[in-house]
């Protein structure tokens, strides 16, 4: 593949990519899950996080399937820190191996 066919394939994809960026904004501004992570909880409170089968993301504390607590999770910035909103513990992402 020469350099043309690369950029030309760039130019081509851009807006397709552009689109797909404002739709997971989207879902994720109307509370669904777009499985970019694993699911969290919080070994210091035990809430945790589910997702119902119409893809919304749910946080209980207690048995599954528990009810919507409401509260949400809050991304420390590097996409593997979580704070838990309920005790304030610090909760990190599983799929990041720790």
């Amino acid at each position: 593949m020469s350099d043309d066919d690369i950029h030309d394939l760039v130019k081509r994809i851009s807006p397709v990519l552009n689109q797909l960026r404002e739709l997971q904004s989207r879902a994720e501004r109307a509370g669904i899950f777009i499985a970019d992570r694993e699911l969290l909880c919080c070994s210091g409170c035990g809430l945790t996080e589910d997702v119902l089968a119409d893809g919304r993301l749910i946080t209980y504390k207690g048995e599954p399937p528990g009810g919507d607590t409401g509260l949400r999770f809050e991304d420390l910035g590097d996409e593997v820190r979580f704070r838990c909103p309920s005790c304030g513990a610090v909760v990190r992402s599983e799929d990041e191996g720790v």
